[in-house]
């Protein structure tokens, strides 16, 4: 039987009807996002200030790592994991997370400085980071290239305008080394400037 949403505190947990190993343990999963009340419920209130996202959740005795920032419905009709939080000013991910959802952070302008993105990611959605304004740079740990829904341009344009002004990205860290590899992966990204990690955090 498929296993029901859950709400801690203002977060929403949906479990996913796939496992993941580490170190030699399966784990059942879930995905993450904000909690949207329903019709008849006080509402939640939304994110502020530090998002902690944790690596592991319990819920009815059953511990499940949380791999995914996404939306469990229709991704078209209902936004993303964190979409429009605008009092959300940094994130923190586990290590362990591997999606990064459609519209996962989309309008949310007050995400702010140099955003850590753990190697265990694979995967950016659709929007992801679009609006976040106020996002200088976005470190990329993960030397295997994660796969993108749609283009750099789609999923990590801070400030909308002409796609081609590299002002309206974050500057990406990318691990040692690892630059062209990353130029030649993701098409369409030569215009938007990169650092080594090597020379950020020598």
């Amino acid at each position: 039987a498929e296993l029901e949403p859950f709400v801690i505190g203002n977060l929403e947990y949906t479990p996913l009807n796939r496992d993941t190993i580490i170190d030699g343990n399966i784990y059942p999963t879930v995905e993450v996002g904000q909690a949207y009340p329903s019709s008849n419920d006080i509402p939640i209130p939304k994110p502020t200030g530090a998002l902690i996202i944790p690596a592991t959740v319990e819920n009815g005795g059953i511990t499940y790592r949380v791999t995914a920032i996404e939306n469990h419905t229709d991704k078209k009709a209902t936004p993303g994991g964190f979409y429009g939080c605008p009092q959300i000013t940094s994130i923190s991910f586990p290590d362990g997370l591997q999606r990064i959802g459609y519209k996962a952070f989309a309008q949310d302008p007050n995400i702010e400085g140099i955003i850590t993105i753990p190697a265990s990611v694979n995967y950016f959605g659709e929007r992801a980071f679009y609006g976040c304004a106020a996002i200088t740079h976005i470190e990329l740990q993960s030397e295997n290239i994660p796969n993108l829904e749609t283009t750099v341009v789609g999923i990590f344009t801070l400030i909308p305008g002409n796609d081609l002004n590299p002002d309206l990205y974050p500057i990406f860290i990318i691990p040692k080394g690892q630059i062209d590899n990353y130029l030649a992966e993701w098409n369409r990204i030569q215009f938007v400037y990169y650092e080594d990690s090597s020379n950020v955090f020598s």
